[in-house]
């Protein structure tokens, strides 16, 4: 009987959202005494002979736990409390129904039936939860639409379920630093109807927030060295003091923000109508909300363009309603800040897209990093993202030797540098007013440094960071042609500095960036995590088998928060890992090298040769020429194949390096069949250190004439 009670789950509703934040299959059979059983159980998994190892005897143990609970089980389904959660668990990770029936005839998981039954349970459950949070705390709200496309070979007949399902999923977030007497929807209005129109000056940077920039940009050009560069990696890691970010506004660092998934809405929220309907149902019909109720404060909402837009049409339209809920004045907009990087990235591809052949542009470096497809029309976030951080690096690598004068990083960290100059006697020593190919690479690398900063303010959970170059971000969207993104960062500025209490924009500032994981480092747009848990429940609800059953299936979607909390416990639990034992991260730091290659070979002036020859011929596998355009003549690396005749000399074949006019560049390019690499250097010494020791160099003459009509 004492076995019995302690196992007791008999129904699908005892199992609670508290059961699954305690199971632990180490404590299930701790404080209940069976001893005859367990040393039977003992003797027949340990041989007492042997010295047992710890992790084996821990293996052992929870083994001989799990058996005793399936003896149990098959006495009586009434005693499930470890079945049940590994049931769930089961169901989360996607488990066929197949599978789970085997692993119910074993005795470990209850019936698939039973296992679906909990779990529409803990749905209802999380929901009363978030129902209770909501009207207690002050809270936000955001929500995003959901597509799942079904198999192109259902048979098409009345009832039959769309090929493409599509609703609406919303989360709401416990506000951080909230008071619901700062939430005040009476001074806002009023606030907003006296409010001035955002002027020039207000958009322009403070010196406060140019200086704070100045200073992060520091650290990131710097942190590339620290990243690249072993010999800096080991006198300065990431932790150094001298390398870390300043603090404009960050959330505190055990801080872990609390959020309540809700039921799926059926509605697809893409639409006016739509985002009326969605809603209708949130508010009213799941948190049981009267209109008068919600008329009193004002939620903060954050999420994407499209649905921040349907929502200010919402006002437009209904500003002659009787009550702030029916005119929807409750909502305050923020934009979520994964879609502001989203589209940033995207911005800054299609103005710097180019094409392959044009040096200097995102085209020409994704194909030296043989990413191609990124310069499609809207390529994936995150590899893209990847793809301009390499690039990013690698321009930094190649102004950093370009700057210091040193090709070894070696020799740069041992040299000790003068007291810099005073500004007045800075000279613009690179002349580079008439190269558009370095202009457009200085503008890539300024665009690219704000997509850093923007990243790691983010992740650093800094929002003050972020509202520093909130401006600069709005003019880059709007040189780019994305007006509307433009427009909403101009509305958000807008609203900090004229329409909202100190208090309540202090409220949004402190809520755009969230940490569920509460670790260091794992800040995150608050729409973001909305994307994470769709990419889930997608997952889930396709294996599961989502198409048949839609509409019920929505009712688990409030659950999702606690089955993948369930997920870590049960790992935690039994002892298994997240990733397997070899797992590493890939090292993408060549990338990162080719973009420098190419960059610094040239000085930062890049040309390809297939301007001045036929661009079948590198089809064909020869490599590119580069030519540095910034000085009267030029010290050439070459590599050739064959003896070649100049002006009487005759190179065998090998490695030379020779000086070339910049007006015999044409004459220079007559000879590409005979060169298997060439590559430009702005002095003799830097074309030995770049390549010499690569090939082993006979150096020509300095006056020895390159061309020669004769080979």
């Amino acid at each position: 009987m004492q076995l019995k009670r302690f196992f007791k789950a008999s129904k699908s509703s005892d199992i609670s959202l508290s059961y699954l934040r305690d199971w632990d299959v180490s404590t299930i059979l701790k404080s209940v005494s069976t001893p005859v059983f367990s040393r039977v159980l003992r003797a027949a998994s340990i041989d007492a002979k042997k010295d047992v190892k710890a992790h084996k005897l821990e293996l052992s143990t929870t083994r001989c736990n799990i058996i005793t609970a399936q003896v149990h089980y098959t006495r009586s389904r009434l005693s499930s409390k470890l079945q049940s959660a590994l049931g769930i668990y089961a169901w989360a990770n996607g488990t066929s129904e197949q599978m789970m029936d085997v692993l119910y005839r074993c005795g470990i998981i209850p019936s698939t039936d039973t296992v679906f039954r909990t779990i529409l349970e803990l749905g209802d459950h999380a929901l009363n939860e978030a129902v209770e949070v909501v009207r207690c705390k002050p809270c936000s709200m955001t929500y995003d639409n959901f597509h799942i496309t079904q198999s192109t070979f259902v048979e098409q007949r009345p009832g039959a379920p769309q090929k493409v399902q599509t609703g609406t999923f919303p989360v709401a977030y416990e506000l951080y630093n909230a008071d619901f007497r700062d939430m005040k929807l009476t001074p806002i209005r009023e606030n907003f109807l006296k409010s001035p129109g955002l002027t020039l000056v207000d958009i322009i940077p403070s010196e406060e927030q140019s200086e704070a920039y100045y200073r992060q940009s520091i650290i990131h050009i710097i942190r590339v060295l620290t990243k690249h560069v072993p010999e800096f990696s080991t006198r300065y890691d990431l932790n150094h003091p001298l390398l870390q970010h300043h603090p404009c506004r960050p959330l505190p660092s055990d801080h872990q923000t609390k959020f309540f998934p809700l039921r799926m809405c059926l509605t697809e929220e893409a639409s006016v109508i739509g985002n009326i309907r969605v809603q209708e149902d949130v508010y009213i019909n799941q948190l049981g909300f009267s209109p008068d109720e919600l008329s009193e404060y004002a939620w903060p909402f954050f999420a994407d363009l499209l649905t921040v837009v349907r929502s200010m049409a919402i006002q437009c339209h209904r500003w002659v309603e009787a009550t702030p809920w029916d005119r929807r004045e409750i909502f305050q907009f923020g934009p979520g800040l994964f879609h502001v990087c989203l589209n940033l990235v995207w911005a800054i591809l299609h103005t710097h897209r180019g094409d392959p052949s044009q040096p200097g542009t995102l085209c020409f470096f994704f194909s030296l990093l043989e990413k191609k497809r990124l310069g499609g029309e809207k390529p994936d976030y995150h590899t893209l993202l990847s793809a301009l951080q390499q690039i990013l690096d690698g321009i930094i690598l190649a102004a950093w030797e370009q700057e210091c004068g040193y090709r070894l990083y070696l020799s740069f960290l041992r040299y000790q540098p003068p007291p810099p100059s005073p500004a007045s006697e800075k000279n613009d020593k690179h002349h580079d007013h008439g190269d558009i190919i370095f202009q457009n690479t200085c503008k890539i690398f300024r665009d690219l440094l704000y997509v850093r900063e923007l990243v790691q303010a983010i992740s650093d959970c800094d929002f003050g960071c972020v509202e520093d170059i909130l401006p600069d971000l709005a003019r880059i969207f709007r040189g780019a042609g994305s007006n509307n993104y433009s427009t909403q960062l101009l509305h958000f500025l807008h609203n900090i500095k004229k329409v909202w209490p100190l208090n309540f924009a202090n409220i949004m500032r402190d809520n755009m960036i969230i940490n569920v994981a509460g670790l260091p480092g794992h800040g995150m747009g608050i729409d973001m995590n909305i994307e994470h848990l769709i990419d889930t429940l997608k997952g889930l609800l396709a294996a599961k088998g989502v198409y048949l059953d839609w509409y019920r299936y929505r009712q688990i979607t409030a659950a999702i928060k606690y089955l993948e909390a369930l997920k870590k416990i049960v790992r935690t639990s039994m002892g298994t890992a997240y990733q397997k034992v070899g797992h590493t991260d890939p090292d993408t730091s060549l990338l990162g090298q080719r973009i420098f290659e190419a960059v610094f070979g040239v000085n930062s002036y890049v040309l390809l040769a297939a301007e001045f020859v036929d661009f079948d011929r590198f089809l064909l596998g020869l490599p590119v020429l580069t030519l540095l355009l910034s000085l009267p003549d030029i010290w050439v690396s070459v590599y050739f194949f064959s003896n070649i005749n100049l002006k009487g000399t005759v190179v065998n074949e090998g490695f030379a390096i020779v000086k070339v006019k910049v007006n015999e560049l044409a004459n220079l390019l007559m000879l590409i069949p005979k060169f298997v690499k060439a590559s430009a250097h702005p002095s003799r010494d830097s074309a030995f250190e770049v390549d010499a020791n690569r090939y082993g160099t006979m150096a020509l003459p300095p006056e020895t004439p390159f061309f020669s009509s004769s080979s």
